[in-house]
């Protein structure tokens, strides 16, 4: 009853995130990525402050249910691994509460951004950075621990289920980068969260 359920929960909180995604730098103009933050702050000193505000505050919410979601992983796992799957559950829990946090900060974008404050653009844009760089990581690590758990067959999932994982979705990404606008901006610019919505969805399809 409860797989289902948590696996019910991670596409919703996936795609809640990516609404956050689009409202705080949809755009059907130009949407180039230079390695830097800066982009973000001249989509988003446009932005309505209706747009900003909630596009921040979904990434807090959906890091919530992130979590619920991510429970399936412990669920899923054989008696003698839960332990594991447990500490790749709490691992990506907690890599997406620091991503909630990251996700918070782009309203900020727009708001600094509007006054061309210099300094205080680039002490955003350093802490922005450093959350992002932590997220990251510990989401690499749990997501490695997962596809470790499902290649060893220590799951109730089939090994060949690695692939829709975010282990090797991740690198569909190289190529919607080089999408035309909008597609860019839809498809690379949520991908993170795409790339679970795919994980979760067929694990959801996995247990019902």
């Amino acid at each position: 009853m409860y797989l289902p359920l948590t696996a019910a929960i991670g596409p919703f909180a996936a795609l809640l995130m990516y609404c956050g995604d689009m409202l705080l730098y949809f755009t059907t103009g130009k949407f180039e990525v230079d390695g830097t933050l800066k982009p973000y702050f001249g989509i988003m000193a446009k932005l309505p402050d209706w747009r900003l505000k909630l596009g921040g505050l979904l990434g807090p919410v959906a890091a919530f249910f992130y979590c619920i979601g991510f429970c399936h992983i412990a669920l899923a796992a054989v008696e003698e691994y839960r332990v594991v799957a447990v500490i790749a559950t709490l691992i990506l829990s907690l890599g997406i509460i620091v991503g909630g946090a990251y996700h918070s900060q782009f309203t900020y974008f727009g708001l600094i951004g509007r006054t061309g404050h210099t300094e205080g653009m680039q002490a955003v844009s350093k802490n922005v950075s450093l959350l992002s760089t932590v997220s990251l990581v510990l989401l690499a690590l749990g997501v490695l621990v997962l596809g470790g758990l499902i290649v060893f067959g220590k799951t109730a999932y089939p090994r060949w289920f690695i692939i829709l994982t975010p282990l090797c979705t991740y690198f569909i990404g190289f190529l919607l980068f080089r999408l035309p606008q909008p597609f860019r901006v839809v498809l690379w610019g949520g991908w993170y969260n795409l790339m679970f919505v795919i994980y979760f969805g067929a694990s959801l399809l996995m247990t019902i």
